[in-house]
């Protein structure tokens, strides 16, 4: 029986009229069907993001313009793509995969076990996966291991034919152990691995030299404590936002003065140049107008405290990997005020300046609203929203 007899067979049964072995019989049905139709959408998700359709909508893949638009996982519908492109190399297995003889777990670890390799290096894979209907997943998922570290052997055999092998990637893998502390281990290549001995050396020397003028924390503590420290304080620097001292502003001078002071130069300033400043209801502040093109800490903040996070629709990326941007460009006089600035993941950024698209902020205090070349807004409406209209 093929998927669509079977989606008919299923929607005419009255589970609770069918006896125990009708049951099994439905049951066993049905997992078939979810199987061809998870199939069906690897090969879908795999065409679709291949064709490169999203990128009009500023997507950064097919999985996550799908998975914005029905409220899936993005990293699921990766999985699918990635199904979807082993199914494509491997169409014997495609047409036993769509006849849902192949389940879905089965086609996830299919997906993500020949990931990477061409055409001709999966050729000997529809061998094992012919052992797929014969197998658990967990008993699959050995095979398909076996197989990859096989392929892998060969790859780096022929590589060394041809003129030697080539370096194998950096690898690097994070995990928490039972006693709540964290392991790292993993391997660099000789470039990646110079570049972090070279950034964990000069903050090693740092801290050795306040060791020597007697920071007391670092009193008696070993190399190894030492890189630690290094490296946390450069991961640091990547996550926290900009500080003071990362915006110079050493010869312009803010003063507070009533409009009539400022209307009849009642005041002086040495070398420096006065510039209009907003505060907020504790002082912070929230606009200095033309006086730089730079966000000061309060406005990132303040900006942060409203968008969270980056303000493209259906992008997931969260304030501390968004720059903030100029709504009205500063270069075409707009200002650097909070009504002025939004959140935008560095991809999304570069997509609004190379596009054309558009940021604007309807009302203070409002949420920024994307727009489209054509000056339409840019919404994006999801699959269950569709189905209830």
């Amino acid at each position: 029986m093929n998927p669509a007899h079977m989606v008919e067979a299923l929607e005419a049964v009255d589970v609770a009229a069918l006896d125990d072995d009708e049951l099994a019989a439905a049951v066993l049905r049905h997992e078939r069907l979810v199987a061809a139709v998870a199939a069906l959408g690897a090969v879908l998700h795999d065409e679709f993001h291949r064709r490169g359709r999203w990128a009009l909508d500023g997507a950064r893949s097919g999985a996550t313009w799908v998975a914005a638009r029905t409220g899936a996982r993005p990293s699921v519908i990766a999985s699918s793509v990635r199904t979807g492109a082993a199914l494509r190399l491997l169409p014997d297995v495609a047409a036993v995969a769509r006849g849902g003889r192949l389940g879905a777990e089965h086609l996830r670890v299919l997906g993500q076990t020949v990931r990477g390799f061409d055409a001709d290096a999966v050729r000997d894979a529809a061998h094992f996966v012919a052992w797929g209907s014969q197998l658990d997943a967990d008993g699959f998922a050995t095979v398909m291991r076996h197989w990859r570290s096989a392929a892998e052997d060969a790859a780096r055999a022929v590589d060394a034919t041809l003129g030697g092998p080539v370096e194998e990637p950096s690898r690097l893998h994070l995990s928490r152990r039972f006693d709540g502390r964290w392991q790292l281990d993993g391997s660099l290549t000789d470039t990646d691995g110079k570049e972090l001995a070279a950034a964990l050396g000069a903050g090693v020397d740092r801290l050795l030299r306040a060791a020597a003028a007697g920071d007391p924390s670092l009193e008696r503590r070993p190399g190894s404590e030492l890189r630690a420290t290094a490296l946390l304080e450069l991961v640091g620097q990547a996550m926290r936002d900009p500080g003071p001292r990362s915006v110079p502003d050493r010869y312009r001078v803010a003063v507070t003065v009533s409009a009539t002071e400022l209307e009849h130069g009642t005041f002086q300033t040495c070398d420096a140049y006065a510039y209009r400043v907003v505060v907020g209801e504790r002082g912070e502040v929230l606009d200095v107008g033309r006086a730089t093109s730079r966000w000061s800490p309060a406005m990132r903040r303040a900006i942060t405290a409203r968008d969270a996070g980056c303000v493209f629709p259906g992008c997931d990326r969260p304030h501390s990997w968004c720059d903030v941007h100029h709504c009205r460009p500063w270069a075409d006089g707009g200002l650097t005020a909070v009504d002025n600035g939004a959140l935008l993941c560095r991809h999304h950024h570069h997509f609004l300046h190379e596009r054309g698209w558009t940021v604007q902020i309807p009302a203070p205090r409002a949420a920024p609203q994307v727009i489209r070349p054509d000056g339409t807004p840019y919404r994006i409406e999801r699959l269950r929203e569709r189905v209830a209209a």
